[in-house]
């Protein structure tokens, strides 16, 4: 949506109301966690009440509007009154995510509701009920998106302090190496990411040319270029031609199916698309 700035304006309007509810609602997800494991210091502090100033973190809007995704600040707790419990940890970290996930669940009702009523959401109508399905469509948008980010295990994340509370006896130098480089963690991850599509486009490409030529190199040069290299003794030579021999039969009477099964067969996969050229398979 960034590629298109009208597209992407529309949209961050949009998330507007949707990340005032989302981001509020997990932190306050959290607050509650805590004071229902026995933190009571949250209540006193006025964590519980949804004031969007406490809560707001300006770098985690902005996550909002380029990512779709977003974090706010959380709500101060005393680990002594929740407890050093592996369990209890993970439940309160889980609190976070679970109440982005409630209200998703409650405005995609909310949503399917509309639309069985025939108020389809759209971003620019006349109607103002569209427009309203919409607000209701970017807030179960939103929420469904913050849980399902908050759930990875990215040190940082809801995901990765489920799994430090429940594993970090188990593996503690695991966990302390893997804070001690969040940074680099994060950066590997942004460039999945980012770069990710793009590395992925020429990785096909790259397996399509790589199997072209190394099909065309079997069909003209195969036995011979093999001759020429590893066939230099006689004693090899006869050897080599009984394999390629056995090879291109059973790759001729198999065709596609040897092809295809060999390409997943790390000894093979190499080899197979020069094979299938010698062995003339269209």
């Amino acid at each position: 949506m960034i590629g298109d700035p009208i597209t992407f304006l529309i949209w961050s309007l949009y998330l507007i109301p949707a990340a005032v509810i989302a981001i509020p609602a997990h932190e306050l997800g959290h607050a509650l966690g805590a004071y229902l494991l026995g933190d009571r210091s949250v209540r006193y502090w006025g964590y519980l009440k949804p004031q969007l100033r406490r809560y707001i973190d300006p770098y985690g809007v902005v996550a909002v509007f380029l990512a779709n995704v977003g974090w706010g600040r959380p709500a101060p707790i005393q680990d002594s009154k929740i407890g050093y419990n592996g369990g209890r940890r993970a439940l309160y970290r889980l609190a976070g995510p679970l109440a982005n996930l409630v209200l998703a669940l409650l405005f995609g009702v909310t949503l399917r509701v509309l639309v069985l009523a025939g108020i389809r959401p759209a971003p620019v109508s006349a109607k103002p009920l569209m427009l309203v399905a919409f607000v209701v469509f970017a807030i179960y948008f939103l929420n469904l998106a913050i849980f399902a980010f908050q759930l990875l295990p990215i040190p940082g994340l809801d995901g990765w302090e489920i799994l430090a509370a429940l594993l970090r006896r188990r593996s503690p130098g695991f966990f302390m190496r893997a804070e001690m480089n969040r940074q680099t963690i994060w950066i590997i991850c942004l460039a999945a990411v980012f770069f990710g599509p793009l590395l992925l486009h020429f990785s096909v490409l790259g397996a399509v040319v790589g199997d072209s030529v190394g099909y065309l190199i079997g069909r003209r040069w195969g036995r011979r270029l093999l001759h020429g290299t590893l066939g230099r003794l006689p004693v090899i030579r006869d050897r080599l031609d009984r394999h390629l021999d056995t090879a291109q039969e059973y790759v001729r009477r198999r065709r596609g199916r040897a092809v295809f099964f060999g390409r997943f067969t790390a000894a093979l996969r190499v080899l197979v698309p020069g094979l299938a050229g010698m062995s003339d398979v269209h």
